[in-house]
């Protein structure tokens, strides 16, 4: 319809034009936002946009793939740290094994590290799950290029070395170490309270207790299982995000249905997970409410002290071996100052 807008009125009357077009904006590794704003992480923040540094790179290095002019990427950021580390450790290692190690340390890219890296910060993944999953990523990638290169022209072909089973499990092994270890350095507040959120079910489930907790400005949640030995709560810290997840999407949807003034009409608003949409004359509008949303989720005590509602949390808050996530000290407001928090 706009090009007959266009020819019906000329320039003048085209920023009138009622586009309904679907813009989208997402979260910037949606579950870290969440963990660095309880545990109060400023690195992390910074990493995943919730903040925007002045001085980007003091905190992320001078190796990093990204700056303030641009969505800073916690996954460049992390592998450009883990291919070094390994380039260092290849560096002290011979044997037949090292053109493999040689080969597949230059694969390793985002998308090799991505999944594994989100599994282990914010779901619970185990090392040995760690090492399963890379493993899978480095088949994959070894077959996408070997794909891309039997697709080139015979003159500009690369030969591939043989790469053996064993080694890629191998090369898996000491890649998941060092990317344990990376994400450990950068960012040891949000990792010491994803721990802590992590040993919540063991002490309800000492007391017999189901495993629940109070969200905020949201609703009561309960997993309704007590179990006893192996993987007690594995699914409590992935449900526990998702549910901050739905408590910023409650919110958000109630600021967009209403309006901040009264001659103002609801605002059009979809959402999935972590990906909010609305009409491109409300994008602006949708920006603010998502940041207000999200510093009204975590302003809130009880997305830091979880269960405070729920019965004997006083005993088990007064259990010396319990620990609470430790609350840094960055200004959570400056959100609404953070061009690509949702982008």
């Amino acid at each position: 319809n706009y090009p007959s807008y266009y020819l019906g009125g000329g320039e003048n009357v085209c920023s009138s034009f009622p586009s309904s077009l679907p813009i989208h904006q997402d979260g910037s590794c949606n579950g870290l936002q969440h963990l660095s704003a309880i545990s109060g992480d400023p690195f992390a923040a910074v990493a995943s946009n919730v903040i925007a540094d002045d001085d980007f790179h003091s905190l992320v290095g001078s190796n990093a793939s990204c700056d303030v002019s641009s969505p800073a990427d916690v996954y460049n950021m992390t592998v450009t740290r883990v291919v070094d580390a390994m380039k260092r450790k290849m560096a002290d290692q011979t044997g037949k094994c090292q053109s493999s190690f040689d080969y597949l340390v230059h694969i390793v890219d985002r998308t090799v590290i991505k999944r594994t890296m989100l599994a282990l910060m914010m779901y619970g993944l185990s090392d040995r799950g760690a090492v399963l999953q890379l493993y899978r990523s480095l088949v994959s990638a070894i077959d996408r290029r070997n794909r891309s290169s039997s697709s080139m022209k015979p003159s500009v072909e690369k030969s591939t070395p043989i790469i053996l089973d064993s080694d890629i499990q191998l090369f898996s092994r000491n890649l998941t170490i060092e990317l344990i270890s990376v994400i450990n350095s950068l960012f040891p507040g949000t990792m010491k309270c994803k721990n802590a959120l992590a040993a919540w079910p063991k002490h309800m489930q000492r007391y017999g207790l189901q495993i629940q907790w109070s969200m905020p400005l949201f609703n009561f949640t309960v997993l309704p299982y007590v179990r006893t030995g192996g993987m007690k709560g594995a699914s409590f810290l992935p449900n526990y995000i998702h549910s901050l997840d739905a408590a910023h999407l409650h919110q958000t949807s109630l600021k967009m249905n209403k309006p901040i003034t009264t001659s103002e009409n609801p605002k059009t608003f979809v959402a999935v997970h972590d990906s909010f949409v609305t009409h491109a004359g409300d994008v602006m509008y949708m920006s603010a409410a998502i940041r207000d949303a999200f510093i009204d989720v975590h302003n809130s005590s009880e997305s830091h002290l979880l269960c405070k509602h729920a019965p004997l949390a006083s005993v088990l808050l007064n259990h010396t071996e319990f620990m609470r996530p430790s609350m840094g000290a960055y200004n959570l407001d400056k959100v609404r100052d953070s061009v690509y928090f949702f982008c």
